[in-house]
């Protein structure tokens, strides 16, 4: 409140400056015309190059202040790339992502549809333009690429959308398919968004997210068939490896900075298995699993 009577001060004291100089000029003595031509610039000063240059002021000593504080001998290539991060608009809250796996382990495949659910909140006083990336690795070898990778995405925000597979066109790179659209955010305002993925995964994998935005909450779920062993990495500073909850989840409360990543890896569990005898001396043994690595990112 005192700021703004401030602000209100200064505006009524400039507009009276500048409209009691442009009155002189028009009804006064004509001796004192410089006079007013110097109080009309000091009404124009007041709310323009003296305004500027305080916010240019305060900005400087903000930084200055805020690299002393931080370490005055980091390079400048990292102070700057510490100025970026703390120079973000959108911040991720509340992702979850749900795999689903199954199929038989036998023919060395699972059917996996993952579900994303989070949510973008603009942290400034300006709409934020977000851009709703969902991408998919190829098959990886051996492997059969579905039709609609992407079966389902769904935005609650300015421009509100929702989509089924065949309903918008995938866009092609060189390892993976997928699919983006741009979204407004209000100021001071929050969007969700939410997206299904189709996959045929050997039944030894590795998943990488990369998130894009800092994001602030993550909880990873994995339903998998009997004889198949979920685990989850979280590629952060700590190297924590998250809080392990019932049914196959896993969350993580600490916050990832801009372009973090982390893992959800499963494989067939080790079982001892005794020969199957077929002759005198012929044993038939499992064969090895393969073993892959995919990247997604998440817009």
């Amino acid at each position: 409140m005192r700021n703004l009577a401030r602000e209100l001060t200064l505006w009524l004291l400039a507009f009276a400056l500048v409209g009691g100089g442009v009155a002189y000029l028009r009804w006064g003595d004509e001796k004192w015309k410089s006079a007013a031509d110097a109080v009309i610039i000091a009404g124009l000063l007041a709310v323009t190059v003296d305004r500027y240059v305080k916010l240019r002021l305060r900005d400087d000593i903000s930084r200055d202040v805020f690299f002393a504080a931080l370490g005055i001998h980091l390079p400048d290539e990292l102070k700057d790339e510490i100025l970026a991060i703390g120079d973000c608009k959108l911040v991720r809250r509340n992702m979850s992502v749900y795999y689903r796996l199954k199929g038989s382990r036998e023919d060395g495949f699972l059917y996996c549809d993952t579900e994303t659910e989070f949510e973008m909140e603009n942290l400034t006083s300006h709409p934020q333009s977000f851009e709703h990336h969902v991408w998919v690795g190829r098959a990886p070898h051996g492997g059969k690429d579905p039709e609609y990778p992407i079966t389902f995405v769904k935005a609650e925000a300015q421009d509100s959308y929702e989509y089924s597979a065949g309903e918008f066109e995938l866009q092609e790179r060189d390892h993976e398919r997928g699919w983006h659209q741009s979204v407004k955010i209000a100021p001071r305002g929050t969007a969700r968004f939410w997206s299904t993925t189709h996959q045929i995964l050997p039944n030894r994998f590795e998943d990488v997210y990369l998130l894009l935005q800092p994001t602030v909450g993550l909880k990873v779920r994995v339903d998998c068939p009997e004889g198949i062993q979920p685990s989850v990495t979280f590629d952060h500073r700590l190297r924590e490896e998250g809080e392990k909850l019932p049914s196959n989840t896993w969350k993580f409360k600490a916050a990832f900075l801009p372009n973090s990543t982390f893992r959800i890896a499963w494989k067939t569990t080790e079982t001892a298995k005794g020969a199957v005898p077929i002759g005198p001396r012929l044993h038939i043994r499992g064969a090895s699993e393969p073993s892959v690595v995919a990247f997604r990112d998440v817009g």
